[in-house]
C-alpha cells in the first residue's frame, strides 16, 4: 500500500481523529513496526488536529473539499520512508513534513524534505511537470510562513498557526486543470 491513509479533505474532516489515528496504527503495524510508540501516536493525534483546523478556517473550504486529496504516511520506496503528509490539490502537490514538539527548523529536517521533494520530482511518475510545494512545520513554533531557499528548492518554514496562510495563498488557483489524484497514489517511483 502507497500510503496509510488517504481520502478527500471532507471526509478526513468528517472522521473522528481517533479513527484515523486507528488506521495509521494499523498500517504501521502491519510494515512490522509492532511496538507502536505513545510518541507516534502523540505526533498523528497533533498532525491531524493542526490540519483540520487549518481547512476549517480556510474561506473557500467549501470549494475544495470534494476535490483535494490527503494522504498521511506517503512511502517513497526508494528510500524507505514516508512522507508524513500529502495534499493534492487542482494542479499541485503540497508536501508536509510535521516535526512534533520542534520549535525550531534543523538543517536536517530542511535535508529531510528536500530529499523527499527531490524524490518526486525525479523519480515519481505522476509528478511530471507538477509543481510541488515542500512545507517544514514545527508544532512548537510561533513561525508566520516563510520562504527559505534550500540548495536548489524553495521551502516554507512555518509554525502551527501558519498553515492556514500557506493553503490560502492557493487560492488564486481553484480554476487550474485538475489531476487524477488516483494515478498519483498509484504511481510508479522510476529510477533513472
Amino acid at each position: 500500500m502507497p500510503a496509510y491513509y488517504t481520502n478527500t479533505i471532507e471526509n478526513f474532516i468528517n472522521e473522528s481523529s481517533n479513527s484515523i489515528v486507528g488506521i495509521l496504527a494499523s498500517q504501521y503495524s502491519s510494515d512490522g513496526f509492532v511496538n507502536l510508540i505513545n510518541k507516534q501516536i502523540k505526533a498523528w493525534e497533533n498532525q491531524i488536529d493542526i490540519i483540520k483546523e487549518s481547512f476549517k478556517s480556510l474561506e473557500f473550504y467549501e470549494l475544495v473539499k470534494s476535490k483535494w486529496t490527503i494522504i498521511f504516511e506517503y512511502t517513497i520506496p526508494m528510500i524507505g520512508q514516508r512522507i508524513d503528509t500529502v495534499i493534492l490539490t487542482n494542479d499541485k502537490i503540497i508536501v508536509i513534513e510535521f516535526k512534533d514538539g520542534a520549535f525550531d527548523f534543523s538543517s536536517q529536517d530542511k535535508w529531510q524534505l528536500y530529499n523527499y521533494v527531490m524524490d518526486l520530482r525525479d523519480f515519481h511518475f505522476e509528478s511530471r511537470n507538477k509543481k510541488i510545494l515542500p512545507i517544514l512545520l514545527c508544532s512548537e513554533s510561533n513561525q508566520e510562513p516563510v520562504a527559505n531557499i534550500f540548495e536548489d528548492i524553495e521551502l516554507i518554514l512555518t509554525g502551527k498557526n501558519g498553515l492556514k496562510d500557506v493553503l490560502t495563498n492557493y487560492k488564486k488557483d481553484l480554476e487550474q486543470k485538475e489531476f487524477d489524484h488516483q494515478n498519483w497514489i498509484k504511481s510508479n517511483f522510476l529510477p533513472t
